[in-house]
């Protein structure tokens, strides 16, 4: 089934919405709030600039778990070694 173009919500006060399942693509969030939110099994990926969850702001440990994941690589310590 080929993905439906989705209405424009920005600005909008959304209470009591169920997108369990739901994929999303392409979405601009940008300055959203989420509260109240469920967020179990998720996957995002894409590119966060002041992402808060609770409290924490979480892109400074996403980045350095990246980096962590990418340094501790087996294809990454061939690399560092060949030079």
């Amino acid at each position: 089934m080929p993905p439906e173009p989705g209405p424009d919500l920005s600005g909008k006060d959304l209470v009591d919405l169920d997108l369990s399942g739901t994929r999303l693509r392409d979405v601009n969030l940008a300055g959203a709030n989420l509260s109240g939110a469920w967020l179990y099994n998720a996957r995002i990926t894409g590119e966060f600039l002041g992402l808060t969850m609770n409290g924490v702001e979480v892109a400074p440990l996403i980045a350095a778990e990246l980096k962590r994941i990418i340094r501790c690589s087996p294809r990454s310590r061939r690399l560092t070694r060949a030079g």
